[in-house]
C-alpha cells in the first residue's frame, strides 16, 4: 500500500516538475505563435497546443485577423492648390507573421505613413473640379503605391476605401453662392423664352389681322359672346379706308 502511495505522489510531482518545465501554451485559430529558442527565431506555430522548455523556449503569439486602418481628417492639396480633407479605409492581411515582427518595430505605423504619403501623391494629380466629378481612381491608384511596402513588411492591402472628403467653409459657401446665381439665371432664362414666345404670338396675330381685316369681326363677336357686362365700348381701326370707327354695342339682358 505504501509503495502505492509513493509511487502516486511521485506520479503527481513528476507532472507538476514536467508542467512547470514545459508549460502548455495555446494557439487560438486566429493566431499565429512565433517559436524562439535562445532568442532565436525557429519556426511558424500554426494553432494547436505546444510544449516546449520554459528555460530556453519561448512563444509569442500574433493576431492574423484582418484589421482596418483609418485615415481621418486627412488635409491635402489638390492640383490647382485648393485644400482638401479625406477620410480613408485600408483592409490590412498578415500574409507573413514572422517579416510582419521582424522587419519593423512597429509595422502598422509603417503602412499608415505609407497610406498618407500615397493619398497626398494621388491628390496632387487630380483638380477641385476632377475630384468633385469623379473620385474612383483615387484608391486603386493608392492601393498599387502601397502594396509593394505592404507586401515586404509581410502583409497585404486587400482594399482601399475613400469614405469622403470636405471642402474649407469658405469654397463650401462660395460653392452655394454659386449654385444660387445658377438657379436664379436658369430662372431669369425661362422666363426670357416665355416672354419672347408671347411677343411672337402676338406680331403673329397682328400681321394676321392687317392681311384678313375680317378677322377682326370674329373676335368682336367672341368678346360679345363671352363677356358677361351689359355695355363694351371698341376702338376699331380699319386699314382700307383710313378710317376710325368708335362703336357702342349694347348687350342685350336676360
Amino acid at each position: 500500500m505504501e509503495t502505492v502511495v509513493i509511487g502516486f505522489l511521485s506520479l503527481i510531482m513528476i507532472t507538476i516538475v514536467v508542467a512547470r518545465l514545459f508549460p502548455l501554451t495555446t494557439i487560438y485559430e486566429y493566431e499565429r505563435g512565433l517559436l524562439y529558442k535562445n532568442g532565436k527565431f525557429q519556426a511558424l506555430l500554426e494553432p494547436g497546443s505546444h510544449r516546449f522548455m520554459r528555460s530556453s523556449h519561448h512563444i509569442t503569439k500574433l493576431d492574423v485577423r484582418p484589421s482596418l486602418l483609418n485615415l481621418s481628417g486627412q488635409e491635402m492639396f489638390s492640383a490647382d492648390l485648393i485644400s482638401v480633407k479625406f477620410n480613408l479605409v485600408a483592409n490590412l492581411h498578415i500574409n507573413q507573421p514572422e517579416r510582419w515582427i521582424h522587419s519593423h518595430a512597429s509595422a502598422q505605423t509603417v503602412i499608415y505613413h505609407e497610406l498618407q504619403v500615397a493619398l497626398r501623391e494621388a491628390i496632387a494629380g487630380y483638380t477641385l473640379d476632377q475630384l468633385l466629378a469623379d473620385r474612383s481612381g483615387i484608391a486603386p491608384q493608392i492601393l498599387a503605391l502601397v502594396q509593394p511596402k505592404a507586401n515586404e513588411l509581410g502583409a497585404s492591402i486587400s482594399a482601399v476605401q475613400i469614405k469622403d472628403f470636405s471642402l474649407p467653409a469658405e469654397l463650401k459657401r462660395a460653392a452655394l453662392q454659386h449654385a444660387k446665381v445658377q438657379r436664379e439665371t436658369a430662372a431669369a432664362l425661362e422666363q426670357a423664352r416665355g416672354e419672347q414666345a408671347v411677343l411672337r404670338s402676338l406680331a403673329n396675330a397682328s400681321r394676321m389681322l392687317d392681311h384678313n381685316p375680317a378677322l377682326m369681326n370674329l373676335r368682336v363677336l367672341q368678346a360679345l359672346d363671352s363677356n358677361k357686362s351689359n355695355t363694351i365700348v371698341l376702338h376699331v381701326h380699319q386699314s382700307n379706308n383710313d378710317q376710325t370707327i368708335d362703336s357702342a354695342f349694347s348687350q342685350p339682358e336676360v
